[in-house]
């Protein structure tokens, strides 16, 4: 590393001015780290960086930034590593990552004036926690990944995932430090005033630095609306065996605008639930206390628990090649059961068959997953999952191109054991789905720091399966043509998914490429993502 040379001063001159500026353990050069943090879910490589670096305060992160840009270093931020669209993966050699796992502080939370500020390296499920036993939250929970997925990154990526609406829909400013140093304040928090009020103070500054994957600056703090808790919670599951039914359920369940979440889960992710070992007598009994203790009230936890528990646990499913499942929250109770009702008749009238909603249940109760078990499928299979969002009145043609999809390539996939499945999802009054491929394979270093015990015992001596891997990412790749002719649009666009081939106009581009000027003049931002070089 000694020679190599960035714009005005060797790799090992800018590590020591970082490690005076951040502290040496705080600057991290070793090739096992290097390759780890520059990886992600996507299979797909980049470069590998030069220095991953951990600030701990806004003012350590425009230090870095300044030092680095005088080099002519590119900045990479990276939340929890998430990503499947190659988001924080370097695109140049001469990178540093910036981990922003350290700013993982909750600064307020002011009930009187209903807003949260965090740091960016807070995670969702810390943001849940702490706001738990409070009377208000945000009706966005985050993504499913929450329990390590950052704030930083969900700004970064549009997310979207658990509760009501996106990322957006309740976030009111953010801080932002630029390639130069400078800390921006947005929205709300740009107003002399330290009670963060209008999203919109003047133009909106805050959507700039939204869903930019990081292009334009580093996230470091964010400011949310809080909300009064729902008085009712009232949950459904349905069970269909045609693909067109439950879509044509869950379009027109959005079109009644009352449901918190609609979701759709197929055949695959009912045989994985139904394959994993049931919850120990302690797992359940805190799963029991979750739900009672999320509920409405005591009576109607426990009502709920009598009417969804099984023995078997949630085996039924498999008896159905797709499943439905609805949250509506209310006002109060009957107004949740009021709307809940309307979801059922709508339904019960395309065919499905009423299963006890023993899932949204527990999801709601806790929400968020272990990574192990949401980037692994059955025994362990490596996934690669893609997004795709369509207005409602194109759910039909999206799930049917995608159907004529994996019927073209069946052959290609049985030859090297891949398997698919697809989730379906209303987000912000859109039709979504997440097709997942499925292969065996060695996991590589990433996949394999969130297993559980159980699943690095069956996969430490997996063998590689190159083959099947690049088949997968191939046939991913291609996905995203069939995205792109049936109008489909993304979250978490990152280095992956086509965005200046989806805009209306070159115009639309050359606005965004004079801003990416104008705040990253020496475009170090996180190179290549959006296309923006």
């Amino acid at each position: 590393m000694t020679d190599r040379q960035f714009t005005n001063c060797t790799i090992d001159t800018l590590i020591d001015r970082l490690k005076g500026k951040l502290g040496i353990p705080h600057v991290l050069t070793d090739q096992k780290t290097l390759t780890f943090h520059s990886l992600d879910f996507s299979e797909e490589t980049g470069s590998t960086a030069s220095a991953v670096i951990q600030p701990a305060t806004t003012q350590e992160v425009a230090e870095a930034a300044k030092l680095c840009s005088s080099a002519g270093a590119a900045l990479v931020p990276r939340g929890a590593g998430m990503s499947y669209t190659m988001g924080y993966v370097p695109k140049r050699e001469y990178s540093v990552i910036v981990d922003l796992s350290r700013m993982n502080r909750i600064s307020v939370i002011n009930t009187d004036d209903l807003f949260i500020t965090v740091e960016a390296g807070v995670a969702w499920k810390q943001i849940h926690s702490a706001l738990l036993e409070l009377d208000y939250w945000i009706p966005f929970l985050g993504p499913v990944s929450g329990m390590v997925a950052t704030v930083g990154g969900g700004l970064g990526n549009n997310c979207v995932g658990l509760g009501k609406g996106d990322i957006n829909d309740y976030l009111l400013g953010i801080e932002v430090v630029l390639s130069d140093g400078r800390i921006i304040q947005t929205g709300g928090r740009a107003t002399g005033d330290p009670i963060p009020l209008l999203r919109h103070f003047g133009p909106d500054l805050t959507g700039v630095f939204v869903h930019d994957g990081g292009a334009f600056g580093i996230k470091t703090k964010a400011t949310f609306r809080l909300v009064h808790r729902p008085g009712g919670t009232s949950f459904a599951s349905f069970g269909f065996e045609d693909r067109e039914r439950l879509v044509s359920t869950m379009c027109e369940c959005a079109r009644l605008g009352v449901a918190s979440e609609l979701t759709g889960l197929a055949r695959y992710h009912h045989r994985q639930f139904a394959s994993e070992p049931p919850p120990t007598k302690s797992e359940r009994n805190a799963i029991v206390q979750k739900i009672i203790g999320t509920s409405s009230s005591r009576w109607r936890g426990i009502r709920d628990l009598l009417r969804s528990a099984r023995p078997s646990g949630v085996k039924f499913l498999g008896a159905y090649e797709y499943s439905f499942h609805a949250v509506v929250d209310g006002f109060n109770q009957r107004t949740a059961d009021r709307g809940l009702a309307a979801i059922k008749g709508i339904a019960k009238k395309q065919g499905g068959k009423k299963l006890p909603p023993i899932l949204p249940l527990v999801m709601r109760s806790d929400p968020f997953q272990p990574i192990g078990r949401l980037i692994q499928g059955i025994q362990g299979s490596c996934s690669i999952p893609s997004n795709c969002v369509v207005p409602l009145s194109r759910a039909h043609e999206l799930t049917e191109g995608l159907e004529r999809f994996w019927q073209e390539h069946s052959a290609t996939m049985q030859q090297h054991a891949l398997e698919k499945t697809c989730n379906y999802l209303i987000s912000n009054d859109m039709f979504g789905i997440e097709p997942i491929l499925f292969w065996r394979d060695k996991p590589n270093p990433l996949r394999f720091s969130v297993l559980n015990p159980t699943q690095k015992n069956l996969l430490e001596n997996t063998s590689a399966n190159l083959e099947a891997r690049q088949t997968a990412i191939k046939l991913r790749r291609k996905l995203l043509i069939l995205f792109s002719e049936l109008g489909g649009t993304h979250y978490g666009i990152g280095k992956y998914y086509r965005y200046r081939q989806n805009l209306q106009s070159e115009d639309i581009w050359s606005l965004l490429d004079e801003m990416k000027t104008v705040l990253d003049p020496g475009r170090l931002m996180n190179p290549g993502v959006l296309g923006l070089e």
